[in-house]
């Protein structure tokens, strides 16, 4: 009972924070009709040249979702370094997360995000290598969920039977 209790109080917290954005019209397509507390996408802002992994935030992986909802060219070596990354460093990415986020919360939503942007890379571009790290980034598991999880499993699903 106490851990449902916090489960929801988590949720509560992580509902209203800036980093959940969508495609409209993917949110319908994947089943999920309440979108009254998601940002619609709208402003994305260029790109730098990107570094490391651990120099992305969540400003960043949300920036590069708009990107792709907007059908804004991203520049493909961004998509093939994060890509590679994972795949190369996949068994330590906890211990990644634990450095660059000071909280808990923080490091669940920033893995949710990511995972989201693995999936609208492989739903917009048919890129299967994004489908499978996506998948084994998935099978990570965190003490807690956020609601960005809930939608990752939901486009997970409709990818699985769809394409």
């Amino acid at each position: 009972m106490m851990v449902k209790l916090l489960c929801v109080q988590f949720l509560k917290k992580i509902m209203v924070n800036k980093f959940y954005v969508y495609d409209c019209s993917l949110l319908k397509t994947v089943g999920m009709k309440n979108q009254a507390d998601c940002i619609v996408a709208t402003k994305h802002h260029q790109l730098k040249e990107f570094t490391t992994f651990k120099s992305l935030k969540l400003e960043d992986i949300s920036n590069l979702r708009i990107m792709l909802f907007k059908g804004v060219k991203i520049n493909y070596s961004w998509l093939e370094l994060i890509l590679r990354f994972l795949e190369i460093r996949m068994n330590e990415i906890k211990k990644r997360l634990k450095l660059n986020y000071p909280t808990y919360t923080e490091m669940v939503v920033f893995k949710d995000c990511v995972i989201s942007f693995l999936l609208e890379v492989y739903y917009y571009n048919k890129d299967y290598r994004f489908l499978n790290v996506a998948l084994k980034l998935m099978d990570i598991k965190f003490k807690y969920i956020s609601k960005q999880s809930l939608y990752n499993d939901k486009l997970c699903n409709y990818l699985k039977m769809n394409f």
